[in-house]
């Protein structure tokens, strides 16, 4: 299984491979890097150069997943809305690629690497080492945020689409059962 992780970001974004050809067998990194976006004025031309990264990694790596960490909710709407973008570029990329993409969120990344979901950047990279053995892992927080987040698809991959499966089923949450256990509080169109 060759997995596609990405740390998606407005400034910096992360972008890593991670290829397991056995389940339970050793991992290989076959690439991993910073996106350095800061240094272009216009967003756009940064989401293209997310899109245009992740474009390239697939077709270089052919993976059988990307995985993405989902954004979380921050003080800054902007700030969420230019994140959001970053996220939907790369995953436009992968759509193009027919490959499937699935999303994990950020506490889910550090407790399936490191035991911990509240654990710091600098113990997720410490763990990503652990995990890769003798290869050589950049020092940018971002690209080891990637390899992580690549790591969690090759850890959990049927498991993390049965999760997204389940929770899209459940009935707490579901609006149709809210409008049929609550029927008074539904307005006429």
């Amino acid at each position: 299984m060759i997995v596609l992780g990405i740390d998606p970001g407005s400034r910096r974004a992360g972008i890593a491979v991670i290829e397991q050809k056995s389940p339970g067998g050793p991992m290989t990194m076959l690439m991993a890097e910073t996106l350095r976006l800061e240094s272009l004025d216009q967003h756009t031309a940064r989401l293209l150069l997310i899109h245009d990264s992740v474009e390239e990694a697939i077709r270089v790596h052919k993976p059988n997943l990307m995985t993405i960490e989902t954004p979380v909710y921050g003080l800054d709407p902007l700030a969420m809305l230019k994140l959001g973008r970053a996220q939907a570029s790369a995953i436009l990329a992968a759509t193009r690629h027919d490959l499937e993409v699935r999303e994990i969120y950020p506490k889910a990344v550090k407790k399936a690497i490191t035991g911990n979901g509240n654990a710091s950047k600098e113990q997720v990279a410490g763990m990503v080492q652990t995990h890769l053995p003798g290869q050589e892992i950049p020092t940018s927080k971002d690209a080891t945020d990637a390899i992580a987040i690549a790591l969690c698809g090759i850890f959990h991959g049927d498991s993390m689409a049965q999760g997204a499966a389940s929770q899209s089923t459940r009935t707490k949450g579901n609006w149709s059962q809210f409008v049929k256990d609550n029927p008074s509080r539904v307005r006429p169109a």
